[in-house]
């Protein structure tokens, strides 16, 4: 039986939040880091993001991520969603990197500039970011699945999520509002002891 990566705790993610907000590029760190552990995605996925991904041409940032094949680890689209606290994440990330095309990718590096990061390289990031806050044993989809297993009800609610076809999905969210259902067990607590 393959190991298991080690769970983030409420805990773990107070001390990756505290070691990110005293380093430099805490906004661009915060947001990436966040978006892992809020909506579920992947490293690739985080680090595929371009502006118009996330945000509307007028900057609004959007109830959902439409993720396109390309951007994805089984090369199937999918939708990501966006709570509030995400939501507020992504707002403070626009006014600290205004977007200045829609084409660019989301997070930039030091190094390249807009071209941003790849796949690989955030995967490096997220490793040492651990490593340098004492979180050992912790794998890129550690800190996703903080989020995704936090209960029976949710985990299969979120499974269903991310494995439905989107028209399947879409009727099932209508007629049982599971929106509004995974907004309230979105890990509001957790928020609370996170920025409280």
């Amino acid at each position: 039986m393959p190991k298991q990566a080690k769970t983030i705790t409420p805990q773990d993610m107070r001390r990756l939040l505290d070691f990110v907000a005293a380093n430099k590029h805490h906004v661009r760190n915060r947001t990436m880091l966040l978006a892992t552990q809020l909506a579920g995605m992947r490293v690739g996925e985080v680090a595929s993001l371009r502006y118009g991904d996330v945000y509307t041409a007028e900057g609004a940032v959007r109830d959902q991520i439409n993720l396109i094949p390309e951007q994805t680890k089984g090369r199937h689209a999918r939708a990501v969603f966006v709570n509030a606290w995400l939501k507020r994440e992504f707002e403070a990330y626009l006014a600290s990197h205004p977007m200045h095309n829609t084409e660019d990718r989301l997070f930039y590096t030091q190094k390249k500039g807009r071209a941003g990061f790849t796949p690989n390289t955030l995967a490096q990031y997220f490793h040492y970011l651990y490593k340098r806050a004492g979180i050992a044993g912790t794998s890129n989809s550690g800190v996703r699945r903080m989020t995704y297993q936090v209960n029976k009800d949710s985990y299969y609610i979120r499974n269903f999520i991310a494995k439905s076809k989107k028209s399947i999905f879409l009727v099932y969210l209508k007629l049982l509002k599971i929106q509004r259902l995974v907004q309230k067990i979105h890990l509001q607590p957790v928020e609370d002891d996170l920025c409280g």
